[in-house]
């Protein structure tokens, strides 16, 4: 339905461009160099939560770009206001020497190289509030082929066609600019959560900042190194979960394509060492099961994101560790201990993350203002990974040891949450008996992960 003769729509239209004009000649009044943005919005209304949203979108696009060709904005005298005639926002240019041409000609640059271009109306008014014009007509947003005033004099296009067209693009902008924000910021927190736990020093048996604890091929920076190279991978492990329609059982291929990748790059930038190899699986399947709940525009919770990778995860360990075969080293522990205790990485995968869930993370979220505290930052990560360490059944040490080490290690490691002197004792454990709790540092980081991702209060 269109609404071109309802003359009460068009008199509030037209009164609040007088007022817009108004506005501009207050600029005027004071010499004042003036920009004002607008939409090109056919039809009525001029505005919606979708248009506002857009418009919002590229007005701070506009500022960024301006602020990077070193034009500056009059704050106290920025104006927005939405009426009839859609949104609108006015500011002063606090810019000597900017001649109103030259800012013409920087917005038109800024207008035609955006995606949306031909809806975005960047007005400029000189001092004198004279209009500059480029003299440059814009096409036909809906056929591309003729001058947009002159399609709109011959009413070639059916006003509701339009409008749907911009309802799509203008929802598919705005998507994919939110898939490449959750992506960006879920691997921010992914490689912060990767920094955090290596920074941990002391640790027992791991590389820390002082020491490589059993580990002789790699020392601090080589994690810090891969730690680097794999902030990509989980650029690609997010944008995949933005993007997935497909069922989620089919999903962990996907994952893998992703993960199998990540590992080369790994071995590439470390030479060949293996920094994080069972990070890079556990890392995968939680930032694609983030980015897939956050996609739904709706609060993230844990247990939307611990129903996504059970549903991933589904038999994993019935269907990758085969006791019949017995290669690699988590089919061996698994074929001697048993999904329960020799399960790994895949069981608790299974499970929804649950060592996590039932014993780290209610420590974190026992600490507050921990993280703005850097003494407090490091006894909040200790307590978490010596939490972990006493529960988790780590396949590290069952493989390099037995499970009488794992259970005086879990046993060692409770004692020492609150006991200095028991942490040493516990360092030293490790060192003696050679192992090294690997599976319990990577389950610190993701349980840092999802905590950064839980405690985003501005969204994605």
């Amino acid at each position: 339905m269109t609404y071109l003769n309802n003359n009460s729509l068009l008199n509030s239209v037209l009164e609040a461009r007088e007022e817009r004009a108004s506005l501009r000649k207050t600029f005027a009044a004071k010499k004042i160099l003036s920009l004002s943005l607008s939409l090109n919005i056919p039809g009525y209304p001029k505005s919606n939560p979708l248009l506002q949203q857009f418009f919002f979108d590229v007005k701070k696009e506009l500022e960024t770009f301006l602020k990077a060709h070193g034009v500056l904005q009059k704050e106290d005298l920025s104006r927005y206001r939405k009426d009839a005639a859609g949104d609108f926002f006015i500011t002063g240019i606090d810019t000597p020497n900017l001649s109103a041409q030259k800012l013409k000609e920087l917005t038109e640059i800024f207008e035609t190289t955006h995606p949306q271009a031909r809806l975005i109306d960047v007005d400029i008014f000189s001092s004198e509030g004279i209009p500059v014009s480029s003299g440059k007509a814009k096409l036909c947003y809906f056929c591309n082929e003729h001058p947009a005033v002159f399609c709109m004099r011959k009413k070639l296009h059916d006003y509701k066609d339009i409008r749907q067209k911009i309802k799509q693009n203008v929802s598919k902008y705005l998507e994919e600019k939110r898939t490449k924000n959750i992506a960006s910021q879920l691997a921010s927190y992914a490689l912060r959560s990767l920094i955090y736990e290596v920074s941990l020093s002391p640790k027992p048996g791991l590389v820390d900042f002082y020491d490589s604890g059993i580990h002789r091929d790699m020392h601090f920076f080589t994690f810090i190194d891969s730690s680097a190279a794999l902030s990509n991978s989980f650029m690609k492990f997010a944008t995949l979960g933005c993007n997935y329609t497909k069922p989620l059982s089919e999903a962990l291929p996907e994952i893998r394509k992703i993960g199998l990748r990540a590992e080369e790059i790994m071995f590439q930038t470390t030479g060949g060492i293996n920094t994080q190899k069972g990070l890079i699986f556990l890392m995968g399947i939680s930032l694609f099961s983030v980015a897939y709940v956050l996609k739904e525009q709706e609060p993230f919770t844990f247990s939307k994101f611990r129903k996504t990778v059970q549903t991933i995860c589904t038999g994993l360990v019935k269907k990758e560790l085969s006791a019949n075969t017995a290669q690699t080293h988590g089919e061996k522990v698994f074929a001697k201990y048993g999904k329960r205790i020799g399960g790994g990485a895949r069981y608790e995968a299974e499970s929804g993350f649950a060592t996590i869930f039932d014993f780290a993370m209610p420590v974190l979220e026992s600490q507050t203002d921990f993280l703005q505290n850097p003494q407090l930052l490091q006894q909040t990560l200790r307590k978490v990974l010596l939490t972990l360490m006493s529960e988790n059944n780590d396949t590290n040490i069952l493989f390099r040891s037995d499970l009488e080490t794992l259970k005086q290690l879990k046993n060692k490691s409770l004692q020492a949450i609150d006991s200095e002197e028991k942490y040493q004792e516990l360092t030293e454990f490790c060192k003696k008996k050679k192992i090294s709790p690997g599976g319990s540092a990577d389950l610190l980081a993701i349980s840092l992960f999802l905590y950064f991702v839980k405690q985003n209060k501005d969204g994605f």
